[in-house]
């Protein structure tokens, strides 16, 4: 994916010129980030978080705030430029970026990895191969986006802009040990079963969660059901 991605990432800028805005774009905001950002100190205790690893780590914009006392970071991206800006403006003894694939390289070991706002960028069998490149870790949790919507859109290029539901078929990863909602408070009535919803969050899944519909998905051949074909 390395090669295919940069092209799209190595010189993008989301923030469409706005002062104070992540490269990333609007959604790695302060006020976009401020739910998953005040409950990120709980999670990374409860989960005995002593190593993170965030996968894509962006420009480190909303993550400079949250509070890594005890915890060895590790960001992850597939743009260089991002990685050495990133080493310059924030590396320590405690906090390290390097370049990396999450649906290749093999990844460190930690105790969870973070995921946010990536798959959506992804076509399924790039989704497909991050998580068999996860249960290949020995990264027992996972935190990652999830939209709250009953149908995954189909993905014709990488990176273009689709919703990611874990819950929703084909994936179908059950649901979440818990789940951050980070574009409301409360998830209005019914939104579970709306298609065009515009809700997600963070949701944090066990490894064996992923590893068991991964399995299933490789007894399978690994299938890939495009629905173009289908109308064919």
């Amino acid at each position: 994916m390395r090669d295919e991605m940069l092209k799209i990432f190595e010189h993008s800028d989301w923030s469409r010129g706005k002062e104070g805005v992540s490269r990333s774009g609007f959604g790695a905001t302060r006020h976009a980030t401020r739910h998953i950002r005040n409950a990120m100190p709980r999670l990374l205790e409860t989960y005995k978080v002593k190593r993170l690893v965030d996968a894509p780590c962006g420009d480190f914009f909303w993550m400079k705030y949250v509070d890594l006392t005890g915890v060895e970071y590790w960001g992850w991206e597939v743009s260089e430029s991002l990685i050495e800006a990133n080493k310059k403006n924030y590396g320590s003894p405690t906090k390290h970026f390097s370049l990396g694939d999450i649906t290749s390289d093999p990844f460190p070991d930690a105790d969870m990895l973070m995921v946010r706002d990536c798959l959506v960028l992804l076509k399924f069998d790039m989704r497909w191969a991050f998580f068999e490149n996860f249960v290949a870790s020995n990264i027992p949790w996972l935190l990652i986006t999830s939209w709250i919507a009953p149908v995954n859109p189909w993905v014709y290029k990488n990176g273009g802009h689709k919703s990611h539901s874990m819950t929703a078929a084909p994936f179908s990863f059950g649901k979440p040990v818990e789940f951050i909602l980070e574009t409301a408070k409360v998830l209005p009535e019914g939104e579970e079963n709306n298609p065009d919803s515009l809700h997600r969050g963070m949701g944090v899944w066990h490894r064996d969660q992923i590893a068991a519909r991964v399995a299933e998905f490789v007894a399978a051949g690994r299938p890939i059901d495009d629905p173009r074909k289908a109308a064919d």
